[in-house]
């Protein structure tokens, strides 16, 4: 018997098997080459170790064979400083070829995994299934939705990679427009009285924009704007008196005094003009400024308007010569002050009494007409 057969293939068809038992020649290619050669080992009759196939039969000729796995090596790593940290261990196998000629055996002839020193494998992460889509952030205007996964299935462990991939996911939604009711505006104050005295009209306005009306909202419903009938009147302000001048803002040395009137005689109503002019004063003074006031000249008496009847002439002066400055004394004697200065006022009889015709008089009890 033979150790090892060498086969050798022809590319004709014409082919034999040298010193062979003649039933392999009707055999050879039907049945199977693990089977033929452990015949031929068998049934060889010489020494010669050479058996002639024809080409169609050699590419059924098995590949190499695959010995036992080894077992696995130590882990790579014997240190860990994390609980991530992991090594990796490997195991090998060999391949015997079916002869000299023939390609090596299919596979790898290495394996290798992650190991940890203490035989605990790492565990990847895995995706849950998607949770159900939220609630659209907004019911009008481009909304938002959100669904997430959890890596929790399973939960990665013993230095195994986290899952990759996002953990959200958003969508739009509700891209229709948002419909909004109109609301008024707060309504302006009333407009300018229409004429100037009399009976007027005056107008106030609103405005829909608070807010405005959108997509299919409702409009403001309502009158814009308002009138009212009233008696108009225009009367412009005159200042009143000024009041006494006010103490001095130091005792001794430069200081400030004033006075002030106020535009209430009358007060401006209606379109009327406001006061012209100042309405305060103020004083700086030493000492030596205070100035007290004088009696001007008395005017000339006012003539008599009629030739008949009785009437009165008047004549008056007022205290501006000097007008009293800085807290100085007013004038004296009794007097009336108009528009902050004092006036004395002189009232008596026409010269001349005459009546005028038609007018009753008393005379001793009795009343008498006199014509002219």
């Amino acid at each position: 018997f033979y150790e090892r057969i060498q086969v050798r293939c022809r590319s004709s068809t014409n082919w034999k098997v040298d010193a062979f038992n003649p039933w392999l020649l009707q055999s050879a290619c039907q049945m199977s080459l693990s089977n033929l050669l452990t015949q031929v080992q068998r049934k060889a009759l010489n020494k010669s170790p050479l058996l002639y196939f024809p080409s169609s039969c050699c590419a059924e000729l098995p590949g190499g064979t695959w010995s036992e796995w080894t077992s696995w090596s130590e882990c790579s790593k014997t240190c860990f400083n994390h609980v991530d940290d992991v090594g990796v261990r490997r195991r090998f196998r060999s391949c015997t070829p079916f002869n000299h000629t023939q390609s090596a055996c299919d596979g790898d002839s290495e394996e290798q995994e992650p190991h940890k020193a203490d035989g605990v494998l790492p565990v990847p992460g895995g995706w849950s299934a998607w949770s159900a889509w939220s609630q659209c952030s907004s019911r009008c205007d481009s909304g938002v939705q959100t669904r997430e996964r959890l890596c929790d299935s399973p939960t990665p462990q013993h230095g195994g990679q986290s899952c990759s991939g996002p953990h959200i996911q958003t969508r739009d939604c509700n891209a229709h427009p948002c419909s909004v009711d109109g609301q008024w505006s707060a309504w302006t104050p009333w407009g300018h009285c229409s004429v100037s005295c009399g009976a007027g009209l005056q107008s106030r306005y609103r405005f829909c924009s608070s807010p405005r009306p959108s997509g299919r909202g409702l409009p403001c419903t309502g009158p814009h704007h308002e009138d009212q009938v009233l008696g108009c009147s225009k009367r412009d302000g005159g200042w009143g008196q000024w009041s006494h001048w006010t103490e001095c803002t130091k005792s001794c040395g430069g200081g400030v005094r004033s006075r002030r009137r106020n535009c209430d005689s009358p007060s401006p109503e209606g379109e009327g003009n406001y006061c012209e002019g100042l309405g305060s004063k103020h004083r700086s003074l030493f000492t030596f400024d205070l100035v007290s006031g004088g009696w001007c000249e008395w005017s000339e008496w006012t003539p008599c308007s009629r030739t008949c009847g009785a009437e009165s002439v008047t004549r008056y002066r007022s205290c501006s010569c000097p007008e009293p400055e800085a807290g100085g004394e007013p004038c004296s004697g009794e007097q009336e002050v108009h528009s902050g200065v004092g006036v004395q006022i002189h009232r008596q009889p026409c010269p001349v009494v005459t009546f005028c015709p038609g007018e009753m008089i008393m005379s001793h009890g009795k009343t008498r007409s006199y014509s002219l």
